[in-house]
């Protein structure tokens, strides 16, 4: 009789586990902003694929847990496997929201994840241009010891010290210094990070990129100013004829190409662009559209030009516009 007494009760204790083990709440999504844990965890236990979609079909549950800062429920979906490089619908990834919501621990997890710390919002910033233009410290420190390049450009070929520059604190930009970010480096809009800063009147940083641009070898700092400094060592000449030469927007386009081209390359001295005289003698040809000439330190600089974002940007803008070009490289002969 007592083996008999017992198993009712036995399944009666069980009955009792499996009823207490279901979700207090019908999604993982409502859990998530009641800030229950306990009832995420139970969520995951009966639907572990429930880690990766909730009910909305734009956020993911560990999209939603950042967004709400729900901190510990953010880090029990990386810890069960969530998809830590998930975009939203302005291609902001778990990193860029946890850079919104400040949550440098969130930050860690991701990257220790295997977040990539190099994706680009819609605006086309990484999570650490984010984060310096919000001069948050702690969670630029998490992305930078986490494996952010703090050399690594924006859409507009800005590091994140030309976002810092604008408004952020002396200590933001010290730290990117510190961390190797290259202060002579021109974006789109042709400054360096300290014509950012005195166009924003940022005072405090003003001295501390003066001095860090000071510091830089003497080339790069005539790169970064833009010379027109005629180096002979390689003088590298470029004729362009233009498909439509007498369309005006087709002109307008390449000259602004052309100049942002210039203006970004890190590696040419003299940065001329010309269009053709009409010409007086027979032995001259003027039947081009444009001229580039550059020169170069070096055959290794002209090189590392060829490869450069600025030369690939400008060539991709350009191409369609242009019908024939002709390249013509030299290097100097010595006069005596």
């Amino acid at each position: 009789m007592l083996r008999w007494t017992l198993l009712p009760l036995t399944c009666c204790a069980l009955l009792v586990v499996t009823a207490s083990a279901a979700p207090k709440y019908p999604s993982i999504d409502e859990a998530i902003a009641r800030g229950d844990l306990a009832d995420v965890k139970l969520h995951l236990a009966a639907d572990p694929g429930a880690v990766n979609q909730g009910k909305s079909e734009s956020l993911t549950p560990l999209n939603q847990a950042i967004m709400r800062k729900q901190e510990a429920i953010a880090l029990q979906l990386i810890a069960s496997g969530a998809d830590v490089n998930a975009a939203d619908n302005s291609q902001r990834t778990p990193l860029h929201l946890s850079v919104d919501r400040d949550l440098p621990t969130v930050v860690a997890a991701l990257l220790a994840a295997e977040a990539k710390p190099h994706e680009w919002d819609k605006a086309g910033w990484t999570p650490l241009h984010n984060a310096t233009a919000k001069d948050r410290i702690a969670v630029a420190e998490a992305l930078i010891e986490g494996g952010a390049n703090v050399n690594f450009l924006s859409e507009r070929k800005g590091t994140p010290l030309h976002e810092a520059a604008a408004s952020a604190s002396a200590e933001m930009v010290e730290r990117l210094l510190e961390a190797g970010v290259d202060p002579t480096v021109i974006a789109f809009d042709g400054g360096t990070a300290l014509d950012v800063a005195i166009t924003f009147e940022n005072v405090g940083v003003i001295p501390i990129l003066n001095r860090a641009i000071q510091a830089a070898p003497a080339s790069v700092r005539a790169s970064s100013a833009g010379t027109m400094e005629f180096d002979p060592t390689f003088t590298h000449v470029v004729y362009f004829w233009l498909k439509n030469p007498d369309s005006l927007e087709d002109r307008q386009q390449f000259e602004a190409a052309a100049r942002t081209f210039m203006e970004t390359s890190q590696y040419a001295k003299t940065r001329f662009i010309g269009v053709a005289p009409k010409a007086t003698r027979e032995v001259v040809d003027d039947s081009f559209t444009y001229s580039l000439i550059l020169t170069f330190e070096s055959a290794d600089a002209q090189a590392k030009y060829q490869q450069e974002p600025a030369h690939d940007i400008f060539v991709a803008a350009c191409k369609p516009l242009w019908e024939k070009v002709i390249v013509y490289d030299s290097t100097a002969l010595p006069l005596e």
